[in-house]
């Protein structure tokens, strides 16, 4: 069995489908989406599109909630902009959507921890807003209570893979429509890329493996769609990876 597991697409339309053609050439059995969808200066409209009409496990992120909680005047320019481009079938799609979800009995699904969409979880922020690995045990805190042996969160648009004292594991895939790495995790710098990124989990005979994939895709057509609706800095956050 194969569980492929996307997250933090952000309206990136070409690293999704990029993504989506990766797996599908891996014979995967379920699909599983973390949230923040559509938010940022790209394609949510198209993203929209793509994502209506397929079948997987998904659940919303704290910027989809944005969409649907938030005035419009008062809206970050990203929000704003998914939020007219995605129309009010987008919205009504994601307030149908859960705030966590299970996948079977294998996978526990949130966006930040299991009780907060905007927490980061396996990383923390100094005072200079850069990111640092959280340590098992500390991660452990915001996993009690969790009862499946796998448990996966997005946010922080950074891959890393975490097993806790107890043996449960906690995996971040990454973000789609925005890859990121932490610049004071030397693990994470090293895989410094603006490749897209997602999770795939596979059964083996010992348990679940996970490997954390990086998917490349026209990044450079990203930037440039980036640049068109005056975002210059995510148009160098997704021709570099964006440092955190």
């Amino acid at each position: 069995m194969r569980i492929a597991v996307i997250a933090d697409i952000h309206g990136n339309a070409l690293a999704l489908e990029a993504v989506l053609a990766d797996i599908a050439a891996r014979d995967v059995d379920v699909l599983c989406n973390l949230g923040d969808h559509f938010s940022g200066p790209l394609e949510p409209g198209r993203t929209f599109s793509i994502l209506a009409g397929m079948d997987m496990v998904a659940i919303r992120g704290n910027h989809d909630r944005y969409l649907l909680e938030k005035p419009l005047e008062r809206m970050e320019a990203g929000d704003a902009l998914a939020h007219d481009e995605i129309g009010a079938a987008g919205r009504d799609w994601l307030e149908r959507l859960p705030r966590t979800a299970r996948a079977g009995t294998v996978l526990f699904l949130c966006h930040g921890t299991p009780d907060s969409d905007k927490t980061h979880w396996l990383y923390e922020k100094d005072e200079a807003k850069r990111l640092h690995p959280v340590v098992p045990l500390a991660i452990a805190e915001e996993a009690e209570g969790v009862d499946l042996p796998l448990i996966c969160c997005g946010h922080t648009h950074v891959q890393r893979q975490v097993m806790l004292p107890d043996g449960r594991g906690v995996f971040n895939p990454g973000s789609v429509g925005r890859p990121a790495f932490a610049m004071r995790d030397p693990d994470s710098a090293a895989r410094r890329s603006p490749a897209a990124q997602y999770g795939l989990l596979e059964a083996d005979g010992a348990g679940w493996a996970i490997a954390l994939r990086q998917v490349d895709y026209d990044h450079e057509g990203a930037a440039r769609i980036a640049e068109a609706r005056g975002e210059l800095q995510w148009a160098e956050n997704l021709r570099r990876g964006w440092e955190r």
